[in-house]
Parts: C-alpha cells; structure tokens; sequence
C-alpha cells in the first residue's frame, strides 16, 4: 500500500495590532508622560532654588568678609561703597561715574551696586580692577554691569534678559542678564541722622537716596547706619533676597528695562522690601511677583542673611489687589528687612498689618 506523502502542516497566520490596541497603547504613553513631566519640572526647579541657595549663601559670606576688613561697613550703600556717586552727585543728566578721578578707587557702577565689590573680593582682588588710562570709562562700566548679573549673581530660575532705560532720567548700556538679587533699601540706607532735603551738606543726593525720614511707615533707629554693629540680630536680617526691578507696564509683556541713572533712587540692585504692601511703591515683589516669588509654587523667595546662611521665605502672595488683601506667611514679615529697634508707625502700608502701630521690630 503506497503510503501518502506527508506535507507541511497548515500555518497559522500570525495577526497585527488592531487600531483599537494602538490607541490604547498610545494614550497610555500619554497618561504616563503627562503624570512624569510634572515631577521632571519639579526636580529641576528644586535643582535650580538648590543652586540659588548656594548663591546667596556664598555671596552672604563674601559680605561677612567684607564687613570684617571694613570696619563693619555693609557693601551697597551711598554711605560705603557708593559714596563717590552719593558725595559727587549733580544731576540727572550728568552722572558723575569717572573711573580716573583722583582718590577714586572702588569702581561701581552704581551707588547702591554691592555686587562689584564682592565679586573682586571673590576672585580674590584686593581691590576693584580700574579701567586702563586711555580707555572709553563706559565700556569698563559695561563690562562690569555684565559681570554683576551674571555667574554667583545670577539665579537660575531667573532666564529673562533686561536692555537699557532709554526714558527720563535713563542711561544707555548693554543688554544684560535680568538682576536677580536686590539688597533691602531700609538695611543699606543710613538712618534719620543722615536724612536731609536740600541746603548745604556733604551729600548732594536728595534725602530719599540717603537716609530714612521718621515720616516714613517703618522708621529705624536714628542712629542706624548701614554697619553690621547696628543691625540687631544678624541671623534675622537679610542683606540680599530673590527680586527683580523694572518700570512700570512691564508686567503687561512689555520688556524689562534697567537704568543706573542717579535719578533712579533705588538703582537696580537694591529693593523695597517684600513686607511693603503699596503696588506703586512695591513693584518689586508686588507688580513684579511673577518674577520675583519664583521658587517652589511661585510663593517663594530665597534670601540670604547678614550671619551667611540662606533659607526659603514662603508666603500667600495670590492676591491681586493688595489694598484690599495684603499678602500672608513668613516671607513678607518686616523683621527681616529693617534694622532691629525699627519702630512701625503705619502698619497699614505693610502686608503685616496686624502688627501694633508703635511697636518696634525685634
């Protein structure tokens, strides 16, 4: 019997993904990333505020330094290293920066410009490099505006870049990285004792540039002057924070500007405190919070202190009429940006408004 020739066995066609199944597939990749990208945008922002701290920190002991071989003298103000601006200041129209004037040696861009001098000290100068004689003096001066934004001056989470005030009172310059941190106007301005309007005085800047009126809302000590001596406790008061100055519209998508024209009393590297309630006279950290409360959930600022460290200072800033709502939490009390003994006289104009007309800060 012949036998039947065997052949191969049927095959089993093999199947392809069915649409349903890729797109079940595809929105899990989805959900996947839309729950991962967060928490990547998360670690990196902690990443950056980590490497801000560290900033603050380093630039905090740079200023103990300083203070230490200067007779207890705090950097950033018309009184110390802004004397030449404050003592030889005209006008508005003709700023006094000369780096070749004789018995002019700490080169600063502005009369509240801190960083200079501790970049210098830093980079382990003894004093601030002069321009060359024969040099353009406002090409040194850009240079060194350039460098006071930038590296350890810098926080990353501070990406925006600033160009020159062209208004009144404006100066030209380059376009530079965004200032990120600001000395307090109320720890680096002298006290009562050095406050003057017009008349004859050393000071031919006006006396809002200067010192503090007692007519003002929060009014330190009169005998307060910018030296770690009279600062109370050291390990309380900030000497720079996270904030950023620009002109007014700008939160409204306009560019942000800077200038370092005498006129401009604040300058760009020194702020109204964050404890400030007005809008207009706050836009730092009121009209600029998108800038400035930048760490964390858009409510923080980091700050570093007169004792070298730093720490976080939350607080509620989702308010957007702060005339009718002030700001609430630990980063807007006003015992970290006065000296100690200030006393309150209108605490209506600060966030912390349930403080005691009369009481005097710690």
């Amino acid at each position: 019997m012949a036998s039947r020739a065997s052949g191969p066995g049927p095959t089993r066609r093999s199947r392809g993904f069915t649409l349903i199944e890729v797109l079940v597939v595809v929105a899990i990749i989805a959900l996947l990333i839309s729950i991962l990208l967060p928490s990547l945008k998360k670690a990196r922002d902690q990443a950056k505020s980590a490497v801000c701290l560290a900033n603050l920190s380093s630039i905090a002991k740079a200023e103990g330094t300083y203070q230490s071989t200067d007779r207890e003298w705090i950097p950033g103000s018309p009184l110390t290293t802004g004397y030449y601006w404050a003592a030889n200041y005209v006008n508005a129209n003709s700023p006094p920066w000369n780096p070749f004037k004789p018995g002019f040696n700490p080169l600063v861009v502005e009369w509240y410009d801190y960083a200079t001098p501790l970049r210098a000290l830093m980079q382990g100068h003894k004093s601030i490099p002069k321009a060359a004689l024969g040099t353009d003096p406002n090409k040194t001066r850009n240079s060194l505006l350039t460098q006071l934004t930038s590296g350890v001056f810098n926080c990353p989470m501070n990406p925006h870049m600033a160009g020159p005030y062209t208004g009144s009172g404006g100066s030209g310059g380059p376009f530079i990285q965004a200032v990120s941190y600001m000395t307090m106007s109320t720890i680096v301005r002298g006290g009562p004792s050095v406050y003057y309007e017009g008349g004859s005085s050393k000071y031919r800047a006006s006396g809002s540039d200067i010192g503090q009126s007692d007519a003002w809302d929060v009014v330190p000590p009169t005998s307060y002057v910018p030296k770690h001596g009279r600062l109370g406790r050291e390990s309380m008061k900030v000497f720079a924070a996270d904030g950023l100055r620009f002109f007014a519209g700008e939160d409204s998508g306009m560019p942000i500007s800077y200038t370092c024209a005498p006129a401009d009393t604040k300058g760009i590297l020194t702020a109204t405190p964050p404890s400030t309630r007005s809008a207009a006279n706050n836009r730092e950290y009121v009209f600029a919070k998108k800038y400035s409360w930048r760490h964390k959930n858009r409510d923080t600022i980091n700050a570093a202190f007169f004792d070298g460290h730093a720490e976080a200072l939350s607080a509620d800033v989702s308010s957007e009429d702060t005339t009718a709502r002030p700001f609430t939490g630990k980063g807007i009390h006003p015992k970290y940006f006065y000296p100690s003994g200030s006393v309150v006289k209108d605490p209506t104009k600060l966030h912390a408004d349930f403080i005691a007309p009369g009481s005097a800060l710690p």
